[in-house]
């Protein structure tokens, strides 16, 4: 039996990418018809985020159906294809999955208990603070 190493990565999750499109969406010089592509961004940021908090917590099959129709975007048709399920069976699950991600979020308030700390170590960094506070933030920041 091969033993595997656990290596940690940084790398740009869908989740903080789609994070980072938003912001840039806000900008000023962005044309008007740019909000609605910005509302799916912040949809997809939300299920990501909430995915990333209580994924573990949906059951194997819908974790895997979820992670591939809703993070790597297979239509609902290739996912009944290799689940061996309907189409609808596909788009009743990950709807399920919704409301639950949704009802975790509302009792736990995790995902909104992260994203005020990132917004309270930003404008913490915008401050003016010393070198060694703003470089500890942005290691706080990175963490989070």
């Amino acid at each position: 039996m091969i033993k595997e190493e656990v290596v940690k990565k940084k790398y740009l999750t869908a989740s903080s990418f789609y994070s980072i499109m938003c912001k840039v969406v806000c900008l000023p010089g962005i044309p008007a018809w740019f909000g609605e592509y910005r509302k799916q961004m912040e949809r997809f940021v939300r299920k990501s985020l909430l995915f990333d908090f209580y994924g573990e917590l949906l059951t194997e099959k819908r974790r895997a159906v979820y992670r591939d129709v809703v993070e790597d975007d297979m239509s609902y048709t290739e996912a009944a294809e290799i689940y061996g399920i309907s189409r609808q069976g596909i788009y009743d699950m990950v709807k399920r999955c919704d409301a639950q991600l949704e009802e975790y979020e509302e009792k736990l308030g995790l995902v909104s208990r992260f994203e005020r700390a990132r917004e309270l170590v930003t404008e913490m960094m915008q401050e003016e603070t010393s070198d060694s506070i703003r470089k500890k933030l942005e290691e706080l920041l990175e963490q989070l």
